[in-house]
This record gives C-alpha cells, sequence and structure tokens, in this order.
C-alpha cells in the first residue's frame, strides 16, 4: 500500500510562531512514512533550513493570499493528494475553496492560528472576514483550534458547535524539555539581579509598550533587572523611543530575532507576555518546558489555559499596566516558590509524543494508521 500524501500550505518561512509549528509539524508527517509536500507562497525566511530533507518543496512566488489560488491550484492539482492543510486564516479559506475544484476532492484539514472575534475586531476586517469563516470552515473536514477559548470563540462566530472541530495544544519542543542550564552557557552579557525576557513580533497585538510602561515603577523603586526583547517588527522605532521617553533605556535591551530561544529561556528568572490577543502563545509553552515562570497577560486566547496561578506563573489583567507591574513584582519576590521541575512539569502533558499523534489522526482521517 502506498504512503498517504499529504500537501501542506504555508504563506511563508519568516520566524514566526505559527510557521515555526507547521514546519514541525510537516516534519513529523514525512518521519511517519507520508509522502509529504510543502507548498509555500514565498520561502526567503530563516526557518527554510529547518524543513526536513525528506519534505518535497514547492515555492510559488507569490506575496498575499489573496493572489495565490490560480497558483497554488496549478501546484497542487498534479500532486493529487488524499489531504490538503492549511493555518493560515486567509490561506485557509483558498484551501477549503479549491477542494471542489481538485480532483479526487482530498481532505481538507485547516488549522487556526489565533482567535477569530478578537483577530478581526483588531485587524477591523469583521465585515470581510466573518462572512467568509460562517460560509467556509464548517466546510473543511476537521478545524483544529489550538484552545479551549478558541472553541468557544467558534461557536459564538458560528451561533453553533461545528461538528468539524477538533481542539489541540500545541506542542513543546523535546529539546527544551531535556535543555539544562548548566549545560548552555548564558547569552546575557550585561549583569542584573533579575533577568526578565519577551519574544515576539514587535507589534501592537504583542503590548509590549504596555510593559515597558509597567516596568517602569520598578526601575523608581530600585529594582535591579534588565528586559531583554527577542523579535523584530513595525513598532521597534516607537518602541525604542517610547524606551527612551520613560528612562528604561540602560534597562532594557532590545536584541532583534534569534532562530533558537533556549538558551535564553534557561538563563531568564522571569519570561513575561503582555499581549492584547493571542491564539496559544508558544513563547509560553517554551518558557515553561525551559523551566521558567512566567507573567502573562489574560488576554483573549489560550494562556489562561497554559498558566496555573501560582504554580508556573502569575496573570495579570489584560491593559492594566498597575497589575502586570505588580504580577512582576510579586514573582520576583517570590522566584523559589517556582522551582524548574515544577514548571517544566506543568507542560508534561504537551509532549511531542502525545500531541503530534493527536495531529496526524486529525489530517490523515481514515488513512491514520500509528
Amino acid at each position: 500500500m502506498s504512503s498517504p500524501r499529504a500537501v501542506l500550505i504555508l504563506p511563508s518561512t519568516s520566524l514566526g510562531g505559527a510557521e515555526r509549528m507547521v514546519i514541525r509539524l510537516t516534519n513529523n508527517l514525512a518521519e511517519n512514512n507520508v509522502d509529504t509536500h510543502l507548498i509555500m507562497l514565498t520561502n526567503d525566511g530563516a526557518l527554510s533550513d529547518s524543513i526536513a530533507n525528506n519534505v518535497t518543496t514547492h515555492t510559488l512566488n507569490v506575496k498575499r493570499a489573496r493572489n495565490a489560488p490560480f497558483s497554488l491550484y496549478n501546484a497542487v492539482r498534479p500532486l493529487r493528494p488524499d489531504v490538503l492543510f492549511s493555518s493560515h486564516a486567509r490561506l485557509n479559506f483558498v484551501t477549503v475553496g479549491l477542494r471542489k475544484i481538485l480532483p479526487g476532492s482530498p481532505r481538507v484539514v485547516i488549522r487556526e492560528a489565533s482567535n477569530p472575534i478578537a483577530d478581526m475586531a483588531i485587524q477591523q476586517t469583521t465585515r470581510i472576514y466573518g462572512p467568509l469563516y460562517k460560509w467556509l470552515y464548517p466546510r473543511a473536514d476537521a478545524l483544529v483550534c489550538q484552545s479551549q477559548q478558541m472553541v468557544a470563540d467558534f461557536d459564538t462566530l458560528m451561533g453553533r458547535r461545528l461538528e468539524n472541530i477538533v481542539q489541540i495544544y500545541n506542542p513543546a519542543r523535546p529539546d527544551m524539555i531535556a535543555a539544562n542550564a548548566s549545560d548552555t552557557p548564558s547569552p546575557f552579557t550585561t549583569p542584573a539581579t533579575h533577568q526578565l525576557l519577551t519574544c515576539g513580533s514587535l507589534t501592537h497585538r504583542k503590548g509590549y509598550d504596555l510593559l515597558l510602561n509597567a516596568l517602569a515603577p520598578l526601575k523608581q523603586s530600585g529594582v535591579d533587572f534588565r528586559l531583554t526583547l527577542l523579535g523584530d517588527g513595525p513598532e521597534r522605532e516607537s518602541l525604542e523611543a517610547l524606551c527612551n521617553s520613560l528612562g528604561l533605556r540602560e534597562h532594557v535591551h532590545f536584541n532583534g530575532q534569534t532562530m533558537d530561544n533556549t538558551p535564553w529561556y534557561l538563563h531568564a528568572d522571569v519570561f513575561i507576555q503582555p499581549s492584547r490577543i493571542e491564539g496559544l502563545p508558544n513563547t509560553v509553552i517554551e518558557a515553561m518546558a525551559c523551566g521558567t515562570p512566567v507573567v502573562a497577560t489574560d488576554c483573549p486566547g489560550g494562556t489562561r489555559e497554559l498558566l496555573q496561578h501560582g504554580k508556573n506563573g502569575l496573570l495579570a489583567e489584560t491593559e492594566n499596566v498597575a497589575a502586570l507591574t505588580e504580577a512582576v513584582e510579586t514573582l520576583l519576590a517570590t522566584q523559589d516558590q517556582y522551582p524548574a521541575d515544577a514548571v517544566r512539569s506543568s507542560v508534561s502533558h504537551l509532549h511531542p509524543d502525545t500531541v503530534f499523534p493527536r495531529f496526524r489522526k486529525t489530517i490523515l482521517g481514515p488513512l491514520f494508521s500509528d
């Protein structure tokens, strides 16, 4: 019997959480005897080298999903896949739409990367995307939601529970679970009593302006800390200006993007996620897998499903600067109550050996065998 053929669709190989997750999933399918093809709109990002050699790649050289349908159809049709998979809303719309005109009517599985209602509100796309969600998403064979909150969001958006919804958390990385700080040199070059860490795209939705404002009172009260931001994005210049205006220039380091954040997680005292909206934050999972406690905002998304208040970190009210300040201060004062082993164990249910088989079963459907 021939191996099932899966085609996964990705907008780019840029350093994003969703992109990393799809490439990990692609590699896992290929490792498990699936004839795996990855079609990318563009392939000029830093994650290109992380695609496994046994994955066949195809690049469309198309910048935007709205310009991709014709090129995507021409790329997918000759492959005659058993299953199509996509994980970005705009490409999800295209992927579901292609099914009717592709030979063999392949199984279509889509994964949502964010909470649709809050995401549309931030991007002001509700009038455009709302009807597309309602029309196209029920037509997929499976809709993977990253969190229970995302499932609830779809219940609200659709006015009912979709029969095709499957909830699967993102997996932790096994190398992070096994990593030890004693085996890894610290990347923090500037000494400080408290090394704080955050990472992600420097955009409004990530809330780094809130974090900088929350840290200003710590400086005023004499706390010796240094915050390192791993990531880049359109708000970097404005965030650096805000940092200077708050007098935090000596306390904050904009490090830019990194391929592997593991050493930073291992040697940070606290990881902070100040987001206004999240799907399921991979960075929080990664920090916990490395044994680092987390302070996070209780924003729309799955963060509260990961963070066990008082066990692996603390939750703060979204967009409440004072609450974020208090949470950081409290965790710094009680760090000994968050031993690395306990923090790691809080995400043990997200081990790849548990999560990836669920993904394979959902994607392959009746073709799944393990």
